[in-house]
């Protein structure tokens, strides 16, 4: 149950993605595109995205909230990969409304919120320990809004 939970969203994302070619990073941004989180050192970034604008309107009917920005980080944790969905709302009634979507599709353990900053992590299920060690990570090091 965790694991389909866990995959859902993954595959709207990547079915927008692959859809209009957002994978690239160049592609174009919303205005206020979250920042790559800054993960431990043994998780090595191998493809990072910042969603276009002109998939936020989709991907907020979508999650049931207005997203400002959107970003796709995928890294390699010892030797797994290990994909990041930074989602950071409009506003704080709009995080809480993407945060309940969000949970009737996926396993909490697969998410953290911080103020209007919601992180989604995705993966298969053997990868659950680096999950945890980096939602602690950004638990500890993320500037609190």
């Amino acid at each position: 149950m965790f694991q389909a939970r866990f995959v859902s969203i993954f595959f709207v994302l990547i079915t927008l993605s692959v859809g209009t070619g957002c994978a690239d990073s160049s592609a174009t941004a919303s205005a206020e595109a979250p920042a790559t989180p800054k993960m431990p050192v043994s998780w090595l970034i191998t493809a990072d995205a910042k969603i276009p604008s002109t998939q936020i309107s989709t991907i907020s009917k979508k999650l049931g909230g207005e997203v400002a920005s959107l970003r796709e980080t995928i890294y390699e944790v010892n030797g797994k990969p290990v994909q990041m969905n930074t989602i950071v709302a409009n506003d704080f009634a709009s995080a809480n409304r993407i945060w309940a979507s969000l949970l009737t599709i996926k396993s909490k353990v697969a998410l953290l919120r911080q103020a209007s900053t919601i992180y989604e992590f995705i993966g298969t299920n053997d990868v659950l320990p680096e999950i945890n060690a980096g939602k602690a990570h950004l638990q500890t090091n993320t500037p609190k809004e």
